[in-house]
């Protein structure tokens, strides 16, 4: 489920945020590519060639990502930058990757 209609989202009750959040991140391929972008910004042809996926893929989960307002983007010219938009999101990614279970 992508949560794109701005009703659902207001109605949603924190907790089924939150929970949608973490199921957004939890998907391995877009942990990769937030994982990326804690470094520093990068192009979508950069993302692609590191985690190794189909452009089309990896441009679908960078516009979930924008989308959910974790990531953003800038454009210059034809290319398009992705960067991490909420400090909040670097501290889970980075919390997740110091706890093994």
């Amino acid at each position: 489920m992508v949560v794109t209609d701005l009703f659902i989202w207001r109605i949603m009750t924190r907790e089924e945020k939150a929970a949608y959040l973490l199921r957004t991140i939890g998907d391995q391929s877009r942990f990769k590519i937030i994982s990326l972008l804690l470094d520093k910004p990068l192009h979508v042809s950069e993302i692609v060639r590191k985690v190794k996926l189909q452009q089309s893929l990896v441009s679908h989960h960078l516009k979930v990502l924008r989308e959910l307002g974790i990531l953003q983007s800038e454009r210059k010219g034809p290319f398009i930058k992705y960067s991490v938009a909420k400090p909040e999101i670097v501290k889970i990614i980075m919390l997740a990757k110091q706890t093994t279970l």
